[in-house]
């Protein structure tokens, strides 16, 4: 499984460490900029793409330009000629990922969003 995290907080990033255990590869990518890059990078097939929101430390950048949010993300995600089997929003911020999820739902996409700590047990 390959499997990209979009999300700036070092303390997310060691959720999937234990996935590498067991063969399966993820990439981090901590700004928008480093996760625009890889959901563009050809032969990638991402299974699963995780996705927050805020990615200046904030708490709540809902009203911030999309370009530098994970809203830039999703709209990217639904654009992909081949979509990721699964798209997690795991942001906190209630009114940035309902924005994220409408346009992943909207693409017909397989979304759901839930805390990154939920999101390989189930």
């Amino acid at each position: 499984m390959r499997v990209l995290v979009c999300d700036d907080n070092p303390m997310r990033h060691e959720m999937f460490v234990p996935l590498t255990w067991f063969g399966h590869v993820v990439v981090i990518a901590s700004t928008v900029e480093a996760s625009l890059e890889m959901l563009d990078k050809k032969g990638c097939g991402w299974d699963v793409v995780c996705l927050d929101h805020d990615f200046r430390g904030a708490i709540d950048d809902s009203d911030a330009p999309e370009e530098i949010t994970g809203r830039a993300l999703a709209r990217r995600v639904v654009g992909m000629f081949i979509h990721p089997s699964l798209v997690v929003v795991h942001t906190a911020n209630k009114r940035g990922g309902d924005v994220m999820m409408k346009l992943l739902l909207d693409a017909n996409l397989n979304a759901r969003r839930e805390p990154l700590s939920n999101v390989f047990t189930r």
